[in-house]
């Protein structure tokens, strides 16, 4: 039925339909507002380090290779961690981490959907135990200082940020790092005695 309606309008309108989807996902774009790896990979290569052709980041693909490596560790990380304490219930990091992999894996991704981070944050920042090691404590402490300003300057349009910082996604690389290190941490889960999720934004409105 999903698919039947795909072609209500026609077969030709269809494929013209997967046509343009295609090329667009094919486009290279170093535009600002683009979150993904292929875009931010094009802009390194060609606005970047275009002039230095002997520069790893020089190299788009290369730069891309990079990243997707980046990513897979830190999700693979977050996976194993909560695999090998068996943790059920709802991972905030792995929500975290998800979310911002759907923001950059795909060719063309604007910035309009990164008020999906608002949750995922939220709940992270939000569940965070106490630490009682000093040392993990202030590691800690500066990781979250780390990614909320990170997650700070992706609030504020291009146009009114420095330029350095009209770009997203080092914001989101940035974030995933700092979350997939914090786990290791301060883990925390909503499971057994701990509040659910609903539970823990209302107590946090009231």
């Amino acid at each position: 039925m999903n698919f039947g309606l795909l072609i209500v309008l026609g077969d030709n309108l269809f494929l013209d339909f997967i046509g343009r989807i295609t090329e667009y996902q094919l486009l290279e774009s170093s535009r600002y507002e683009n979150l993904s790896i292929e875009g931010f990979a094009y802009y390194l290569s060609n606005d970047v380090f275009g002039s230095t052709p002997n520069n790893f980041f020089a190299s788009a693909e290369n730069a891309e290779t990079f990243f997707w490596f980046l990513l897979g560790l830190c999700f693979l990380f977050v996976v194993g961690y909560a695999y090998f304490h068996n943790n059920r219930g709802l991972n905030p990091y792995l929500l975290l981490t998800c979310t911002i992999a759907a923001l950059i894996i795909p060719f063309v991704s604007n910035d309009y959907k990164l008020s999906l981070l608002i949750v995922p944050m939220a709940l992270v920042l939000g569940c965070l135990p106490e630490v009682e090691n000093p040392r993990k404590k202030a590691f800690s402490i500066l990781l979250v200082v780390i990614s909320s300003l990170a997650y700070w300057t992706t609030l504020y349009p291009a146009t009114v940020k420095p330029e350095f910082l009209g770009r997203n996604f080092p914001a989101l690389i940035t974030i995933l790092i700092s979350i997939t290190i914090l786990q290791f941490l301060a883990p925390c889960t909503f499971e057994g005695n701990a509040q659910k999720p609903t539970e823990f934004l209302n107590s946090k409105n009231e």
